[in-house]
């Protein structure tokens, strides 16, 4: 059995805007939310730069955001999602799967925790060895939900993995509704591990350019609420009237099997990826409308991500709109895909194009294509969109979102 799977709520927390309707005035705005750090200590990091959350708005949260920053994050958009979804009073709700996707987890308050002597460590100080499933449990906890929890920790894709195996969970008839997404926070050993790879851009982000330099790191969380088109239908939940964003109609993944850190150069894994989701949702590559993009801005990942667009698009690749938010956003690691998940859904409802800001100059051989430089498109009415995540070890994940009725005059 197969069955439809929509999006029914959404939820977000980023640098650039805490809730969606911030959030959405920031990426229409082109907004930038890449600063100096000063949530942690990066004195004698080289760049020192990233996205932050404003802490004064995750006070309703309900925890302590120093101390367990990640699940303060995560809780501020699981909730706007499930609100919106209308969720709170709805019977099946407890048996919900959660599925989540982080790298780092917790480790931020493992830091913390780590730094002074044992001896001096209060009783009630959090565990200082917390692996990134106890993320989930504390989510699932604080939110009453006693369904099956999946945690995914394949680098940057995470969070698309996340969404897309919570999207087989309904479309399988398995369970009747899912909520997935992603969580990520700033923390000293993975920013020091990316500056050690000298990844991170002393400038801006500037992907798919010619003088690019490298990325930005950002702490992030998103949210989506999943749940198949029969229990929309059902009466009781139709009361809820919900509004559907997209359909979620396929999903592809892949591995590079070539090195630790650096892509394919040819996009191999990625083509692969993306050919397997168009083929689980029953597109060609002539329905696709736009790509959000992986896009991190470093000199090796962007080219090999453009020549897998190029080998399966072919020529019309030039002409589909393609464009990186994470110039804005900066890259949210294992969050990263669950807010480009949350951006295609904003993006198809909204009837805009999400602008690649810092855009100056092509890559050489890419002149032609149209990466919706620095500033929003709007009035695009979107059918079928695109959302890829390409990550270290070469996890490949792609999702394809569709438009909830039959054309995207309905959205």
């Amino acid at each position: 059995m197969t069955r439809d799977v929509y999006i029914t709520g959404a939820g977000i927390v980023s640098p650039i805007g805490v809730g969606k309707e911030a959030f959405l005035a920031g990426l229409r705005g082109g907004r930038s939310g890449i600063d100096a750090i000063t949530g942690i200590d990066v004195e004698g990091f080289r760049v020192g730069r990233g996205g932050e959350v404003d802490d004064a708005a995750l006070g309703g949260a309900g925890v302590d955001t120093e101390e367990q920053r990640g699940l303060a994050l995560a809780l501020t958009a699981a909730r706007e999602a499930i609100a919106e979804a209308g969720l709170s009073g709805d019977t099946g709700w407890a048996d919900a799967a959660l599925s989540l996707g982080t790298g780092a987890g917790e480790m931020r308050a493992m830091e913390r925790t780590l730094g002074p002597r044992l001896a001096d460590l209060p009783l009630s100080h959090p565990d200082p060895l917390q692996p990134p499933s106890a993320l989930t449990s504390k989510l699932a906890h604080s939110l009453g939900i006693s369904g099956r929890q999946l945690t995914f920790i394949n680098a940057c894709a995470a969070g698309a993995q996340a969404i897309a195996v919570a999207a087989d969970l309904v479309r399988s008839g398995r369970v009747e509704i899912a909520l997935a997404g992603g969580v990520e926070t700033l923390n000293r050993m993975v920013l020091s591990g990316f500056e050690s790879l000298r990844a991170v851009s002393a400038g801006a982000c500037r992907p798919f350019d010619g003088g690019r330099e490298g990325i930005q790191l950002s702490e992030l969380a998103a949210f989506v609420v999943l749940e198949s088109g029969d229990r929309l239908s059902d009466g009781r939940v139709a009361a809820r009237a919900v509004r559907p964003y997209a359909r979620i109609s396929g999903s592809g993944s892949s591995a590079d099997a070539f090195h630790v850190v650096r892509p394919d150069e040819g996009g191999a894994g990625g083509e692969l990826a993306l050919q397997r989701a168009l083929r689980d949702a029953g597109l060609d590559a002539g329905e696709i409308d736009y790509v959000n993009a992986h896009g991190t801005g470093t000199i090796p990942n962007d080219p090999a991500e453009l020549a897998a667009l190029r080998r399966v698009f072919g020529e019309r690749a030039a002409g589909i709109p393609i464009s990186s938010t994470k110039a804005m956003l900066g890259h949210g690691l294992a969050a990263s895909g669950a807010a480009e998940a949350v951006i295609c859904a904003l993006a198809m409802r909204h009837r805009f194009l999400p602008p690649t800001i810092n855009w100056q100059q092509p890559i050489p051989g890419y002149e032609s294509y149209d990466f919706v430089p620095n500033v929003v498109r709007e009035g695009v009415p979107l059918r079928n969109v695109v959302s890829s995540s390409f990550a270290f070890g070469g996890n490949n994940v792609v999702l394809v979102f569709s438009a909830p009725g039959r054309d995207a005059e309905q959205v």
